[in-house]
C-alpha cells in the first residue's frame, strides 16, 4: 500500500503533499453531513462541520473548504495519510518537518511574514506543529493581496511504522481580514483527530 510522501509544498490556496501511487482521489462538492469524517487510519470530529463543504476525499485523505463572508476569501481543511522515513529521535522528526517546509517553500511564489514550529501533544502520539502567514512575493499594483495563513499538524502513526497523518487549517484573506484566532481553531480541529486501523 503506498501513501502519499511527505513533502510539502506551498500553493495559494492550502498545503499540498507530493504525490506518490495513490488510487484516483474523488472530487467533488457536497456538504458535510454530520460532524465526523472516517478516512483509513483516522477520523475527524468537530461541532462545526456541518458547515463545511467536501471539495476533494479517498479513502485517505478529505478536503473541506468554507466560504469566508469575503468572496475572495476561503477557510480550508486538508487531512490525509502520509509516508514518513524513520526517526532517531523526536527532534529529528520536527527537523524533518521544518527543513521539508523549508525546502519547498523555495519552490513557490510566496514569502514568509511570521513562522514558528513546535511539538503539539495529541491522542498520546507527539506532533509537530507549523504555523505561518505568507503573501505573494510579487504584489500586484492594481489590486490588493491576499495573505496565507496556515497551521499544520503532522502526527505520526501509532499503529503503522513510518506513516503519518498531515492535517493542513489555513485561511486565505486580505491583509486587514487575516483571522487573529486561526491557531485556536486549527488546535480544535486537532483535538477531534482519532487514530484507527488501516
Amino acid at each position: 500500500m503506498l501513501f502519499k510522501n511527505i513533502i510539502l509544498l506551498v500553493c495559494p490556496v492550502f498545503i499540498a503533499i507530493g504525490c506518490a501511487s495513490t488510487p484516483e482521489p474523488m472530487t467533488m462538492t457536497s456538504v458535510v453531513e454530520s460532524n465526523i469524517s472516517v478516512q483509513k487510519g483516522f477520523s475527524l470530529s468537530f461541532a462545526e462541520q456541518k458547515e463545511w463543504t467536501v471539495t476533494e476525499e479517498s479513502p485517505y485523505k478529505i478536503v473541506l473548504s468554507k466560504q469566508s463572508s469575503n468572496n475572495n476569501e476561503r477557510y480550508m481543511i486538508q487531512a490525509l495519510v502520509v509516508k514518513l522515513p524513520s526517526f532517531k529521535d523526536d527532534d529529528d522528526f520536527l527537523n524533518f518537518i521544518e527543513k521539508s517546509m523549508n525546502k519547498n517553500r523555495d519552490k513557490s511564489n510566496l514569502k514568509v511574514i511570521e513562522q514558528q514550529i513546535n511539538f503539539a501533544s495529541g491522542q498520546g502520539e507527539k506532533c509537530v506543529r507549523y504555523n505561518s502567514k505568507e503573501e505573494p512575493l510579487v504584489k500586484s499594483k492594481k489590486t490588493k493581496s491576499l495573505i496565507l495563513g496556515m497551521v499544520n499538524y503532522t502526527c505520526r502513526h501509532p499503529d503503522k511504522e513510518n506513516t503519518g497523518i498531515y492535517i493542513a487549517f489555513s485561511k486565505k484573506s486580505y491583509a486587514e481580514n487575516a483571522d487573529e484566532n486561526l491557531i485556536a481553531q486549527a488546535e480544535n480541529i486537532f483535538r477531534g483527530l482519532t487514530f484507527s486501523d488501516f
